[in-house]
């Protein structure tokens, strides 16, 4: 049996907050979505689907392990009908270091300017219930992406990645068309 290709584009609808390492009282994000991140919330779905306790998500990892592989998800623009994607690269075409190149058109931008156009920060602390103030040491700022690109005309962010599909092999996926009951839950554009 031979693998299939999917390539999946979800939206971006609300502020997306990825964590990773913090620097000071900052919470950053990732500018993609890890393939890890992914897959797991997929089992966590699969797992409520077949039912409860540790063995429905040990059946829900056997069972997508079996037949999936995902990549992972980075940001992209539309423009009709195609999304084009930024994905990160080291080079010297704007300077050294990271820069983010568009695909098919090849524009470059510098980490830093290109994080300005997706992300933003919220600030946020712990209330003391006995005072109703801040409590000492607890206000953060997090990062987070925005459901739309920052600019002169801004535009809405997807996030594009890859599924590869073994179809016909066992797992016991047979609750995975229901898994999605509404169209609005679908994935959207499977391309």
């Amino acid at each position: 049996m031979k693998w299939e290709l999917y390539r999946w584009v979800w939206q971006v609808r609300s502020p997306l907050h990825l964590g990773t390492a913090p620097a000071g009282s900052l919470n950053r994000t990732r500018l993609y979505v890890p393939a890890y991140t992914f897959r797991g919330a997929l089992v966590n779905v699969l797992a409520g689907k077949l039912g409860e306790g540790p063995s429905a998500y040990q059946k829900a990892t056997q069972a997508l392990d079996s037949r999936f592989r995902f990549t992972y998800l980075f940001p992209a623009e539309r423009e009709g009908d195609k999304w084009f994607t930024w994905l990160p690269r080291y080079g010297y075409e704007k300077g050294p270091g990271l820069v983010w190149r568009r695909e098919a058109q090849g524009n470059t931008v510098p980490d830093r300017h290109f994080r300005m156009r997706l992300l933003s920060t919220r600030a946020s602390t712990a209330i003391d219930p006995g005072t109703d103030t801040a409590s000492d040491g607890t206000l953060r700022e997090v990062e987070v992406i925005h459901p739309w690109f920052a600019g002169e005309k801004p535009r809405e962010v997807f996030l594009v990645g890859y599924v590869l599909y073994l179809p016909g092999s066992p797992g016991g996926l047979e609750v995975l068309p229901r898994i999605w009951t509404t169209p609005r839950e679908r994935p959207r554009g499977v391309v």
